[in-house]
């Protein structure tokens, strides 16, 4: 028989496989370094601490230390328009180049602004009037005129928060010099109490005599060896000077002095300080002395620093005077009741 030829099978084409696009490569969010608080965290971390900031009434640090991240100064302007404080959101917001009605409605700003009049007490008219807020040469020369035209000034410093705690909830960095100055403190109220100044005089010797060394910074080194590289960190610094007689107060923004006419606080506010005639008057006053000296070693620093040629004084501490008159009121008080005791066993 004869058979047909069978057809050659062609071998099928080999499929192409599909072109596959590239694959990116995965980055995984967070966490990342983060500038401003110096530890590991991520940006909600980061924008939470810059909340906590606020909300402890510290803007002008939180806005500070956000630098120029358009991010972290859009946190600090919505947290205070959160909080009520429209005045301040907007100011901020004008300062960072942007609008508070990009946040919010102006009717929101309007609203939230009433609600926060209307929750705290406003100071009267001739009150408000007589604050005057310094952040510039012509108004440092107003303010050294004034201040030493007057027998007495109250004087009180505010410094900047420490972002790093503020976020963990710590208290601010102090070390062993903190912990020393601290029980200092309550050692000499500690005295005072148990009789050992005899009257409000010697109480404010006390205190001159207390800042007197705080003008000493330079000699303020410790005698440990793991003390010997503490060295002041941002929060230390001097953000406000307020400043007070009868009739004015001074808000002094020392940042912006610093910047603006450095060579201007000595022959103006260290003059105020240095000044006989002019008795400066404080609470823990000897801390705000040794804040200011570290700030502006040749305006309130120590002789040997390029400080005033007469130092720093005279001062009283009220925190003495307190605890001396408190001392005071607590012997008047047991004398009372020891007569009462007397004239009751005696029958009257």
């Amino acid at each position: 028989p004869t058979f047909s030829t069978l057809p050659t099978l062609s071998t099928p084409p080999t499929p192409t496989p599909p072109t596959l696009p590239t694959p990116t490569p995965f980055t995984a969010p967070g966490p990342h370094l983060c500038k401003y608080t110096c530890i590991i965290t991520d940006v909600g971390a980061c924008v939470s601490c810059f909340y906590g900031a606020v909300d402890k009434g510290q803007p002008e640090a939180a806005l500070r230390h956000a630098g120029d991240d358009a991010t972290l100064q859009a946190a600090v302007v919505q947290r205070l328009v959160e909080n009520g404080d429209a005045v301040t959101a907007t100011e901020y917001a004008s300062r960072c180049g942007m609008e508070a009605t990009d946040l919010c409605s102006s009717e929101e700003l309007a609203r939230v602004a009433q609600e926060r009049r209307d929750a705290y007490l406003q100071l009267p008219g001739e009150v408000a009037a007589a604050v005057v807020f310094v952040d510039d040469e012509e108004g440092l020369q107003r303010a050294a005129a004034a201040l030493l035209q007057a027998a007495v000034v109250g004087l009180d410093t505010e410094w900047a928060a420490d972002l790093t705690k503020v976020d963990r909830g710590e208290k601010g960095a102090g070390g062993k010099r903190s912990r020393k100055r601290e029980r200092g403190k309550k050692k000499q109220i500690d005295g005072l109490n148990k009789g050992d100044v005899g009257a409000i005089a010697d109480a404010a010797e006390a205190a001159a005599a207390a800042a007197a060394a705080a003008r000493r910074v330079s000699e303020d080194d410790g005698d440990d060896d793991d003390e010997q590289d503490e060295r002041p960190s941002t929060a230390s610094v001097v953000a406000l000077l307020q400043v007070a007689t009868e009739t004015e107060v001074f808000l002094l923004d020392l940042p912006a002095l610093l910047k603006r006419c450095p060579d201007a606080l000595a022959p103006t506010l260290g003059a105020v300080l240095s000044d006989p005639k002019v008795l400066k008057a404080g609470f823990g006053i000897a801390e705000d002395l040794r804040r200011l000296a570290v700030l502006h070693p040749i305006a309130f620093g120590a002789v040997r620093e390029g400080g005033p040629a007469s130092g720093v004084g005279p001062i009283i501490d009220l925190q003495n005077v307190w605890a001396a008159g408190t001392r005071i009121a607590r012997e008047e008080a047991a004398g009372a009741a020891a007569r009462g005791r007397r004239a009751t066993a005696a029958g009257y």
